[in-house]
């Protein structure tokens, strides 16, 4: 996951880093919930050109969210951390509080 250029947020659906340190700021910045970033997203870019519309739900967001936060995690304390891209969620956290955590705190 350290050094993965997309993270995958759904059955078909993936996005870059750009995106998800961008929704990782936001949602840090401005105490933004999921809901609220879903919102955003969809009135800002989802419906831009119906014909590619790309909408994203709760699920994916909170999604991206949870891989982005323990990418920037693992990064910052030097270690590797990789995981099946079609992990379930709650996988991909127990894992990552497996690695990462001190004593079931990140």
């Amino acid at each position: 996951m350290n050094s993965a250029r997309y993270l995958k947020i759904g059955q078909n659906l993936w996005v870059d880093q750009t995106f998800s340190n961008a929704l990782l700021n936001g949602m840090n910045s401005f105490h933004a919930s999921a809901n609220a970033y879903v919102e955003y997203w969809n009135n800002s870019f989802g419906l831009q050109n119906p014909a590619n519309a790309v909408k994203l739900s709760r699920k994916q967001i909170w999604q991206t969210f949870i891989q982005e936060s323990i990418r920037t995690i693992a990064i910052s304390s030097n270690i590797l951390f990789e995981i099946d891209a079609n992990a379930a969620i709650d996988h991909i956290k127990e894992q990552a509080f497996d690695l990462l955590g001190n004593n079931g705190l990140i």
